[in-house]
C-alpha cells in the first residue's frame, strides 16, 4: 500500500450499550503500535456556531509525532448525545481526505480492544452514543498530523436556558496542547439574551445588545482536564431568574439560581447614583501610591455620568470634604474635584473613623443609591484606633444604607479590618500592592457599579423548604452582571421566588415560578460549588470572629468530602481509618498511559492535598490571626492572598479542587489509600464482589451500571459501593470473572 493513501477511514461506532451520559474526552491518536505512547496535541481549536439553540462545531487538532519513525495510527472523537457528524477530514501529505463511514456492529469489539491493550481507564469515558474512529498513515516522523470534524447537535433546553458541552477529559490524567487550546462561540437568539455563564471554564463574554453574543477562552499550554460547558439564558423579562438543581435519590438537592437583568439598559430605568470618595492623604500614602491613588480617582470621575452625584472625602490626621455634600457630577464639578486632589501633599496621621462618619452623614438622596469608595493604605493611627470599634460605629451609622467598596494600596494593609468593614457594609475589599496596577481595580469595579438596576436586593423562595442559601445577603445588581445563588432543598415541587429591590427610585417586586426536581441527575457540580462557597464562609467567619470548634471540625469535614484545600485539610495524606504503606506515605496512582508524551502533563501530581506555595504562606497567617483585626498576622502580602483566597471562595462559581488525594466521582467522593481509590461510603463489613479491571466482566459491569462511569475511569484499583450494603472490587490482580447474570443480581 502507497504510503498516501489512507488506510482506513472514519468510523461511526454507535456503541449498542444504554449510556445515560455522553461521552466526556477529547479527540485522540493512538499508535498501532502499543509500545509507542498517545500522540501529544499541538493545537486544538474549536469554533462553534449556535442559533437558537441548534449548534455546528469545528474542531482542528493538530497531532505531533515525536518519534524518530512514521506511524500508523489510530484517531478516535467521542460526541455530545444525539451529536451528528457533518464532516470530517484528514490532511495527508499536505492534502485534505474526506472519510467513510465503517460498519457500526464492530463498536464493542473495537472499542474494549482498545481499552484493555492500552490499560487505560481514561479511556473508559468514550463510552457514549457516538464513537468516531480513523486509521491514519502515514504520521510523519517528528512531524505533525492535523484532523478536522464538524458535528451539529440541538441543545438542551430547559426553564429558558440552553445547555452546550464541548467533550474534554474530567477525570483520569488530563492531556495538555503544546501550543494553544482555543474556543470560540458566536451565540444569536430571537429572545434576548440576559446571560452567558461557564462553571468550568473562564471564559471572555461578550453580548452584543439583546440578541448577539461571542463566548471566547484561549490559552497555552492548556490542561484538557474537564468538559467546557456552557449555559446561556434567554428571557423577555427584565430580570431573568432561572434554576438548576441536582438530586438524587431521597436525600437533600442543591440547587443554583441565576439572576442577571441583562447587558441591554432600558432607557427608562438608567438611575444616578451617589458615590462618596473617601481618600487617605496621610504621610504613609507618600510617593508612588499616592500618584496611583490620584491618577485612579481621576479615572472614576471621569467615568461618571451626568445623572450622577459625588462627593470627595480626603482625610489625615483631620478629615476635609471637597463639597458640602453630593454634588452634580458636572464637568465643573469634576474638575475642580480632580484639581484640589492634585494639590494635596499626603501628610499626618491615618484619622479613618471621622472621615467614613462625614460620608455617611451626608444627605444622600434616598431615591438613589449610594456608595462609598473608601482608599486607605494602613492602620488607624489618630481617634478611634481598635479596627473592632470602628467597625462596629461605622456600621451602626450607616444603618444599611449605602454600600462600602474598600481599596487597600500597598503590602502594609490591615486586610482583616478593611475586609470586616466592607463586609458589614455590603461591600467588597480588594487590594493593589505595592507595584500593582489599582486603576485597573478601581476601573474593575466602575464596570460593575456603574448602571445600578436593583439595590437593596432581597430573595425569597416560597413553597420548597431551603437551606444554606450562599451569599447569605444578595448583592446589589447591575447591567451587565449577574448574580449567581446556591443552596440546599429539603422538599420538592412547584416554588415561588420573589425578587425584590429598589429600581428607579420605587420599590419592586418581580415574582418566578420555578421547580425544585424529586430527582435530577446531572448538574452534581453545583453541590461542588455550594460546598466550596460555604467552606469559604465558614472561614471568613472563623478569620474574622475567631474560631469555635464546631465551624473547624465543619470545614474539615467538608473539605475532606469535596477534595477543597483549607488551612485544616490542605496537609492531609490519607484518611485516618486507612492504612498507610510501611514507609508512612501514599504512593501516586499508576501514571497514565501517556505519561511521558511531552507536553502531556505528566500523569497525576502527589497524593495529598496541597496548596501551592503562596496559599501556604496565607494559610499560616490565618492560623495565627483567627479574630484578629488588629494583630500583624493580619497585614501584609500573605494576608492579601488569604483575602482573595477566601473572596473566591465565597463567590465560587466553577468547579474548583487542588487535592489530588481525593476524586469526586459518579456523585460520591473517592480517597486514594495507597493501592486503590477507595468509595467514601464503603465499609469493611459489606459484602463485595471482586471484577477483574479490563475483562469482559468489567465491561458487563459497566453496562449493567452506566451511572458509574466516570467512578471506573478512575484507574484500575478502585473499590465501588453499589447499593447501601454491597461494593465491587476491580483490580489489576484480582481473578474475577463473573458472568453477566451474577453481576446483574448483584449491582441491581
Amino acid at each position: 500500500m502507497k504510503p498516501t493513501k489512507m488506510l482506513s477511514a472514519l468510523a461511526v461506532l454507535a456503541i449498542g450499550l444504554a449510556w445515560a451520559s455522553h461521552a466526556r474526552a477529547q479527540g485522540m491518536m493512538i499508535p498501532k503500535d502499543h509500545s509507542i505512547p498517545a500522540l501529544g496535541i499541538e493545537s486544538h481549536r474549536v469554533n462553534v456556531k449556535i442559533r437558537d439553540g441548534v449548534a455546528e462545531t469545528v474542531v482542528d487538532q493538530v497531532f505531533y509525532n515525536d518519534c524518530g519513525q512514521q506511524l500508523e495510527a489510530t484517531y478516535i472523537f467521542p460526541l455530545p448525545a444525539d451529536a451528528a457528524v457533518s464532516d470530517f477530514a484528514l490532511w495527508v501529505n499536505g492534502k485534505k481526505q474526506k472519510g467513510e463511514i465503517l460498519e457500526k456492529d464492530e463498536a464493542r469489539k473495537i472499542y474494549e480492544g482498545i481499552v484493555a491493550q492500552l490499560k487505560d481507564p481514561g479511556l473508559l469515558e468514550y463510552m457514549g452514543d457516538n464513537l468516531f474512529k480513523a486509521r491514519i498513515y502515514p504520521v510523519p516522523a517528528k512531524g505533525t498530523q492535523k484532523v478536522q470534524i464538524a458535528f451539529t447537535q440541538k441543545l438542551d433546553y430547559h426553564a429558558n436556558m440552553y445547555r452546550y458541552v464541548y467533550p474534554l477529559r474530567t477525570s483520569g490524567p488530563s492531556v495538555s496542547t503544546e501550543k494553544d487550546f482555543t474556543f470560540t462561540a458566536k451565540l444569536k437568539s430571537q429572545v434576548p439574551i440576559k446571560t452567558v455563564w461557564s462553571p468550568t471554564h473562564e471564559l471572555d463574554v461578550q453580548i452584543d445588545g439583546k440578541k448577539n453574543a461571542v463566548v471566547g477562552f484561549e490559552k497555552t499550554k492548556a490542561s484538557l482536564d474537564r468538559d467546557l460547558v456552557i449555559y446561556y439564558t434567554v428571557s423577555d423579562d427584565r430580570i431573568g431568574l432561572n434554576l438548576l438543581a441536582h438530586r438524587e435519590g431521597d436525600g437533600e438537592g442543591t440547587f443554583m439560581l441565576l439572576v442577571a437583568p441583562g447587558n441591554d439598559i432600558p432607557t427608562d430605568e438608567i438611575v444616578g447614583k451617589q458615590v462618596t470618595f473617601v481618600v487617605d492623604t496621610s504621610g504613609s500614602m507618600s510617593g508612588e501610591k499616592m500618584k496611583s491613588t490620584k491618577k485612579a480617582f481621576g479615572y472614576c470621575l471621569e467615568h461618571l455620568s451626568s445623572d450622577d452625584k459625588f462627593n470627595v472625602v480626603r482625610f489625615s490626621s483631620t478629615t476635609e470634604p471637597f463639597f458640602d455634600g453630593l454634588v452634580s457630577a458636572s464637568k465643573k464639578n469634576v474638575k475642580e474635584a480632580v484639581e484640589r486632589l492634585d494639590g494635596v501633599n499626603p501628610l499626618g496621621g491615618t484619622a479613618i473613623e471621622p472621615a467614613l462618619r462625614v460620608a455617611l452623614e451626608q444627605d444622600a438622596d434616598p431615591g438613589m443609591p449610594h456608595f462609598v469608595v473608601f482608599l486607605t493604605d494602613g492602620m488607624p493611627t489618630v481617634g478611634e484606633t481598635d479596627p473592632q470599634a470602628i467597625v462596629e460605629k461605622v456600621t451602626e451609622k450607616n444603618g444599611g444604607r449605602s454600600s462600602i467598596f474598600v481599596f487597600g494600596v500597598g503590602d502594609d494593609v490591615n486586610v482583616n479590618f478593611l475586609d470586616k468593614l466592607a463586609e458589614a457594609n455590603t461591600g467588597a475589599g480588594d487590594y493593589a500592592r505595592t507595584g500593582g496596577d489599582l486603576e485597573m481595580n478601581l476601573s474593575a469595579l466602575w464596570a460593575k457599579i456603574a448602571y445600578p438596576a436593583l439595590t437593596d436586593v432581597s430573595l425569597d423562595i416560597d413553597g420548597v423548604k431551603t437551606r444554606e442559601v450562599f451569599p447569605t445577603e444578595m448583592p446589589d445588581l447591575f447591567y451587565g452582571g449577574q448574580a449567581i445563588v446556591v443552596g440546599r432543598y429539603t422538599s420538592t415541587g412547584k416554588a415561588k421566588v420573589t425578587l425584590s429591590g429598589t429600581m428607579s427610585g420605587s420599590t419592586k417586586k418581580v415574582k418566578y415560578k420555578v421547580g425544585f426536581p424529586d430527582e435530577e441527575e446531572d448538574n452534581g457540580f453545583i453541590e461542588h460549588i455550594w460546598a466550596t462557597r460555604k467552606v469559604g464562609y465558614l472561614l471568613d467567619q472563623i478569620r474574622l470572629n475567631g474560631e469555635s470548634a464546631e465551624l473547624r471540625d465543619e470545614v474539615i469535614a467538608l473539605g475532606r468530602r469535596y477534595g477543597i484545600v483549607t488551612p485544616y485539610t490542605s496537609y492531609l495524606v490519607v484518611e485516618p481509618d486507612m492504612a498507610p504503606l510501611t514507609d508512612g506515605t501514599a504512593t501516586p496512582p499508576p501514571p497514565p498511559f501517556w505519561g511521558n508524551v511531552p507536553g502531556s502533563g505528566g500523569g497525576f501530581g502527589p497524593p495529598m492535598a496541597t496548596a501551592m506555595p503562596e496559599e501556604a504562606e496565607a494559610m499560616e497567617v490565618f492560623k495565627s490571626s483567627k479574630g484578629d483585626l488588629a494583630g500583624a498576622d493580619a497585614m501584609g502580602s500573605a494576608a492579601m492572598d488569604m483575602s482573595e483566597m477566601l473572596s473566591g471562595m465565597k463567590d465560587a462559581e466553577k468547579v474548583e479542587s487542588k487535592a489530588t488525594s481525593t476524586k469526586w466521582a459518579s456523585g460520591r467522593m473517592f480517597a486514594w489509600d495507597g493501592q486503590r481509590w477507595v468509595d467514601e461510603g464503603f465499609e469493611s463489613s459489606m459484602k463485595t464482589l471482586e471484577i477483574t479491571w479490563g475483562s469482559e466482566a468489567f465491561f458487563d459491569l459497566v453496562e449493567l451500571r452506566p451511572d458509574l462511569e466516570d467512578a471506573l475511569s478512575l484507574g484500575t484499583e478502585i473499590v465501588v459501593v453499589v447499593d447501601g450494603n454491597r461494593a465491587v472490587v476491580v483490580g489489576t490482580d484480582v481473578d474475577g470473572h463473573p458472568k453477566k447474570s451474577k453481576i446483574e443480581k448483584f449491582v441491581d
